[in-house]
């Protein structure tokens, strides 16, 4: 600054410079103020943004979890299903397996009363061959005790076969056997019963021409009789032509003689009815009762 300057105008100078440099520093502070409230308000978007993504993270976390714990429970309940079933599949399986034991056990069952049935009558029928004497009293009868068996049981069997009842069962039966020209293999028991058995162990219906040839053949297949097989090819005959409308086929006529062909298709089978088969069955059951 020149050193002539007057001193009043030198000061009025440096006042301007001075305020001059206050109006700039305020300026400064203006701007940096600015400055500073710009980056307190992006530091508080940072914040809100950072809070927002937090909270976005915390949401994605839970629904995330949630999902887990969804799957969780679907797979517990599948795998809950999966042992139902399984178990459900053995039950039945337990179950299969019991009735099939049931089944088994029941057959042995009635084969073993059938044949201590068969047994006992055998044997009835034998001790009294050898012991009756018809020169004897039934007094002596009884007193003529067979061994391992008790007088009071023995006396009760001899009262029982010396009723006069007893002796016109006893003989109407030797009658009705005589009589009898076929022969049957269902022993003591009924073609009715006979047939009801079958239908309980196989659930099948059993026709007379079918339950003929059960109960008239041997256990190598082969019937019993002439006359046993000439009915059942009779039968026989007689189904075929029914359902080929009254005629044998040709291909078929070579496998029967002559004669069974056309009393197969002359006349009706010669089968007896079941009452009849049971008639029959019963008089040789008993011809020795």
């Amino acid at each position: 600054m020149p050193k002539n300057m007057p001193k009043q105008k030198k000061y009025k100078n440096l006042l301007k410079a001075a305020a001059a440099n206050s109006s700039q520093d305020k300026s400064v502070a203006t701007v940096n103020s600015s400055q500073d409230k710009s980056i307190a308000s992006n530091a508080s978007q940072v914040k809100f943004l950072v809070a927002a993504n937090s909270s976005r993270d915390k949401s994605a976390a839970a629904a995330n979890s949630s999902r887990d714990k969804s799957a969780a429970s679907n797979s517990s309940r599948d795998k809950s299903a999966a042992s139902n079933s399984s178990r459900d599949k053995s039950t039945a399986v337990a179950s299969s397996s019991r009735d099939k034991l049931n089944f088994a056990l029941n057959l042995a069952k009635r084969f073993l009363l059938q044949s201590l049935g068969k047994k006992w009558r055998e044997n009835r029928i034998k001790l009294w061959n050898e012991f009756y004497d018809p020169r004897l009293s039934k007094t002596e009868i009884i007193n003529n005790t067979p061994e391992d068996i008790a007088l009071d049981q023995w006396a009760l069997f001899v009262e029982y076969r010396l009723k006069p009842e007893t002796q016109n069962l006893c003989k109407r039966n030797q009658e009705i056997w005589q009589k009898q020209i076929i022969p049957h293999t269902s022993g003591a028991k009924s073609i009715a019963i006979k047939r009801a058995e079958l239908t309980e162990e196989t659930e099948k219906e059993f026709s007379r021409v079918q339950m003929w040839d059960i109960t008239h053949k041997k256990t190598d297949g082969s019937y019993v009789n002439e006359k046993a097989k000439e009915i059942a090819l009779q039968a026989l005959v007689s189904y075929i032509a029914f359902k080929e409308g009254g005629k044998i086929p040709v291909e078929l006529a070579g496998m029967f003689p002559t004669q069974q062909i056309s009393q197969g298709l002359d006349q009706e089978s010669e089968i007896p009815s079941p009452r009849e088969l049971g008639s029959r069955s019963s008089g040789a059951s008993n011809k020795e009762a």
